[in-house]
């Protein structure tokens, strides 16, 4: 809308009040992928890097990023002092929410989110 007035906002400015549930996210990831839009952000990594065309010699989980950085750093050569940050850690207490979160999903819908995923989930070792 603020495009079609020629407003002179920011969309920082234009949305920073804004607030959407986890059922508008999966809606949005569900109407981008029905339109061929998705954001580089949520879109399924094996339509991003193209694994099966292409050899990786690491691959690094976020469940395992410490151990996979340290074994990632080692086999550059970079010195063991060297480390890496790490900002957020995940806390088994937020398991409780995010089961509410997706029980509020439609099964449909996880079902479709499900699919769109599938060969992530099959290239990484989510299975």
């Amino acid at each position: 809308m603020c495009l079609v007035r020629n407003c002179n906002q920011t969309a920082t400015e234009t949305y920073r009040n804004a607030v959407f549930t986890f059922r508008d996210y999966i809606q949005m990831v569900l109407w981008s992928h029905d339109h061929g839009v998705m954001n580089v952000h949520f879109a399924p990594i094996a339509s991003l890097c193209a694994p099966c065309n292409r050899t990786y010699d690491f691959i690094v989980h976020t469940e395992t990023l410490s151990q996979d950085v340290k074994e990632l750093f080692g086999f550059l050569g970079v010195p063991s002092e060297v480390q890496m940050k790490q900002k957020h850690l995940s806390h088994d207490s937020t398991q409780g929410s995010s089961d509410a979160l997706f029980a509020a999903i439609p099964r449909e819908s996880l079902a479709r989110v499900l699919s769109i995923y599938e060969p992530d989930f099959t290239l990484f070792g989510y299975t």
